[in-house]
């Protein structure tokens, strides 16, 4: 069987950050670096707020609109992934940030097509 990546969700920007020192964490990213799904169902706003981390260090969150989905996932097992597409930098009267674009994916096995040959010849 092949291997066949599928996007679970649209790409998006890393939510929450600016807190902490996140924006340090994320100068380290670069295109297509994996990160890590965590979710956090103690998190006192959100029972389903999933963490984004890299390397252990927490960057921010999947949006709150995709965080019960794709915690759910998570939650019954299935392996999702986590890559960065791009870093877009804005500048802003206090700082430049550093904003991730990423993408949630999840691998699965594709079925090989055969092709089917006819006895008897061409019709």
């Amino acid at each position: 069987m092949n291997k066949k990546a599928i996007a679970i969700l649209p790409d998006f920007a890393v939510r929450g950050i600016t807190f902490d020192n996140r924006q340090q964490i994320i100068a380290e990213l670069e295109e297509n670096m994996l990160l890590e799904l965590s979710p956090e169902p103690e998190n006192p706003y959100d029972p389903n707020a999933v963490a984004i981390l890299f390397e252990g260090e927490k960057i921010g969150y999947i949006p709150r609109e995709y965080s019960a989905y794709i915690s759910s996932l998570l939650q019954q097992g299935i392996k999702l992934y986590i890559t960065v597409l791009r870093i877009i930098e804005k500048i802003t009267p206090e700082r430049k940030l550093r904003i991730p674009i990423v993408l949630v994916y999840q691998i699965i096995d594709e079925p090989e097509i055969y092709q089917i040959k006819l006895e008897g010849g061409e019709k």
